[in-house]
């Protein structure tokens, strides 16, 4: 167990600047990658054509492989320092809280977290309220603190041993996935066990405004799910009018690998965005909807609930849909003519609807076209934004960690946000 004095003594900020020196050797690595891919492989292909050539032509690719699986393994290790030092920065607050009102109170705090009371003890009922208090915080902080430091041990192992891993996809798609989710983890562990709705309000006022601000947009369904936090933390998160952000987010992180709901060969990124925001409240119209379900595919969920696939939604497997529906650039411009606003990535809030676009006309592409879809689910105190999509199938990806890969692989895009009009279709 963590003690108070390693608690208040722990140097965040070091773990924060240990993850920029990481993160600047993730971009020499894929700077190095591409330089060897245009250099190498791009001039052996196009001057050096036989079999020698071929083979040479193999190995730089490969090395420029093993340059991009390192980025993306030590990409992992600079969400893990970030993920630790943010959730240390709070478990400080909240121990600095819980001393400064044990001082007011006279009280003893001893290294291993216990509260006594002095010899002239506590008068009144609020006395002990207040001693009550300062226990509850003190607890959660040292338990937060050591369960974060446990949590981020572990994660570093994993990437320690990711050092045999030889396939780029496999990289990227598990072991960089991987610490993304763990770092949200991270984040979560500073929220309470097993507290009572008080004990999570004493909580909620020991952080500072940003650090609120930090946890509802990280983990926004834990703290939307928490009895204790105030009413209007919860009535934000789940946006205003028809559409209830948190459902979303709960039904993109429960179905994101599901095909209950997919059209059979085909891509369903569009179909996964359109039937989540469906569940979430956007009701069906002539211009987004799916005609030959039997009966309307929306359900009943105006509140946060887990979500079980219904009948209809199970049945959307053979229907038809309209092209606002199923289609990337017809669902933007549907959200954006119905009052959706686009925002920049710095304002991107989980529950959002993100587009890639092409950027340029290479390879057939069609500048500004949007060709895929997926869902805001998390972002993270750093600004870095976590999509879940489906087709291909993931949960929690780091625009800042795939944003190479994405590029690499799809040509130049970008990702376009999109807040959905809560009451605009």
């Amino acid at each position: 167990m963590v003690t108070v004095g390693q608690l208040q003594t722990a140097k965040p900020d070091l773990w924060h600047a240990a993850a920029t020196a990481w993160q600047n050797l993730v971009n020499r690595a894929h700077e190095t990658s591409d330089d060897i891919r245009d250099r190498g492989v791009g001039e052996i292909n196009e001057h050096w054509t036989d079999e020698v050539g071929q083979r040479a032509s193999a190995t730089f690719a490969s090395a420029a492989d093993g340059f991009d699986i390192a980025a993306d393994t030590i990409d992992g290790i600079v969400m893990v320092l970030d993920g630790l030092a943010d959730a240390i920065s709070m478990a400080q607050t909240t121990l600095e809280e819980a001393l400064r009102e044990a001082g007011e109170l006279d009280l003893s705090v001893a290294d291993d977290g216990q509260v006594r009371v002095t010899e002239d003890g506590l008068a009144g009922a609020l006395g002990n309220a207040r001693l009550q208090n300062v226990r509850s915080l003190i607890s959660d902080a040292l338990t937060a603190a050591t369960k974060a430091d446990q949590d981020a041990a572990d994660e570093l192992r994993k990437l320690a041993a990711a050092v045999n891993v030889t396939d780029p996809k496999e990289a990227e798609n598990q072991v960089q996935t991987a610490a993304s989710q763990d770092q949200l983890a991270i984040l979560a562990d500073m929220i309470p066990a097993n507290a009572t709705p008080e004990q999570v309000s004493v909580w909620w006022n020991s952080l500072t405004p940003q650090q609120r601000t930090e946890l509802e947009n990280a983990v926004p369904l834990q703290i939307y799910s928490l009895d204790g936090i105030p009413r209007d933390v919860k009535d934000q998160l789940r946006g205003s009018g028809d559409i209830n952000r948190m459902t979303l987010v709960q039904f993109a992180t429960d179905h994101w690998n599901d095909g209950a709901i997919d059209w059979p060969g085909l891509d369903n990124c569009t179909n996964f965005a359109s039937t989540a925001l469906n569940v979430a409240g956007m009701k069906q119209s002539d211009a987004w909807h799916t005609p030959e379900l039997d009966g309307p595919l929306l359900i009943d969920a105006p509140d946060l609930i887990n979500i079980p696939l219904t009948r209809a939604i199970q049945k959307a497997g053979v229907g038809t849909a309209t092209h606002s529906w199923g289609a990337a650039q017809n669902l933007h411009d549907l959200l954006v003519s119905g009052g959706g606003k686009v925002v920049q990535p710095s304002q991107a809030k989980p529950g959002d609807i993100m587009f890639l676009q092409w950027q340029d006309s290479s390879n057939g592409h069609q500048t500004g076209e949007v060709h895929h879809t997926a869902i805001v689910t998390a972002v993270l105190p750093n600004g870095d934004i976590r999509y879940t999509q489906h087709t291909d199938p993931g949960l929690e990806y780091s625009v800042n960690g795939r944003v190479h890969d994405v590029t690499a692989g799809e040509g130049a895009s970008q990702w376009v946000f999109v807040q959905p009009s809560p009451n605009g279709y």
